[in-house]
């Protein structure tokens, strides 16, 4: 006890040298701020939520996308540059895309003033607008174990794995990469609403595994690369009670118009929020 008290009193004798000065004056560094890029397919650049970026033209970047309404939440976060673009697949990342006059996504040479690469990518690789509009106008129950669907998924995994997350590295060589994986767009169980009928009850499972498929495809890419080198935040129940057929949903229906199954600017709050908590 003796030994203890005299070590906690030494302590508080040579506190004030860590952090100030006798002027009163705190001489501790501020926090850092971690200067963010964000990449991607239209859930990052925030379809569904206009007006848009006159600049952005069909990439369709929203002042709510969520990695703005991050860096609006957290001190901690600054958004420096939000590259997204809605449509986009893995191959804009990598390569122009020239019919929207937009450069690829990842650049050539490093920028080592990055540090955090936010990423959110998979589902036009995989098809699933095509797969949603078949949910409504006509049946995906069977979509999940189809060959097909399956061959996609086994595509994008080795595609992130092999080639996208090797250029963001090379890119970004100082930042943390994170995999941000999709949020669930359909309620758990079958919907009261009879808007929804569409929703069947083979059907309500189904969809819900479609999102899981991708966000697994995305989580087996990033599992093997060695030491960790791209992270996974799960964003998957960002929508939990608020899903498509949900009496406050912040999803927009499933229709032909461009927004269909996108976020609202709710939904997008909702993401970075998720996102907030997943980054730490």
């Amino acid at each position: 006890m003796i030994t203890r008290a005299i070590g906690v009193a030494a302590l508080l004798l040579v506190a004030p040298a860590c952090g100030g000065d006798d002027s009163g004056n705190d001489q501790s560094e501020p926090p850092k701020v971690e200067r963010v890029v964000a990449l991607g397919d239209s859930f990052m650049a925030g379809e569904g939520a206009p007006p848009y970026d006159e600049a952005s033209g069909k990439c369709h970047r929203s002042p709510t996308a969520w990695p703005r309404v991050l860096d609006a939440l957290d001190d901690g976060y600054e958004l420096v540059d939000l590259r997204a673009c809605g449509g986009a697949r893995t191959e804009r990342l990598l390569g122009p895309w020239t019919d929207r006059d937009q450069p690829a996504q990842i650049p050539a040479e490093p920028d080592t003033s990055v540090d955090v690469v936010l990423l959110m990518i998979g589902g036009n690789d995989a098809g699933f607008g095509d797969v949603a509009l078949q949910c409504v106008l006509l049946d995906c129950s069977g979509v999940p174990t189809s060959g097909e669907w399956q061959a996609k998924l086994a595509t994008l995994s080795q595609v992130l794995a092999e080639q996208v997350y090797p250029r963001m590295r090379a890119a970004y060589p100082e930042a943390r990469l994170v995999h941000v994986t999709y949020p669930y767009l359909t309620p758990a169980e079958v919907p009261t609403d009879p808007a929804c009928g569409w929703l069947t009850e083979p059907e309500v499972p189904a969809a819900r595994q479609l999102v899981a498929d991708i966000n697994a495809a995305i989580a087996a890419a990033a599992r093997s690369l060695t030491d960790d080198e791209v992270e996974v935040a799960d964003a998957s129940g960002a929508f939990e009670g608020h899903e498509l057929c949900t009496e406050e949903s912040e999803v927009h229906p499933i229709s032909l118009a461009s927004d269909r199954a996108h976020p609202t600017a709710a939904g997008y709050a909702s993401i970075a929020q998720t996102v907030r908590r997943a980054l730490g």
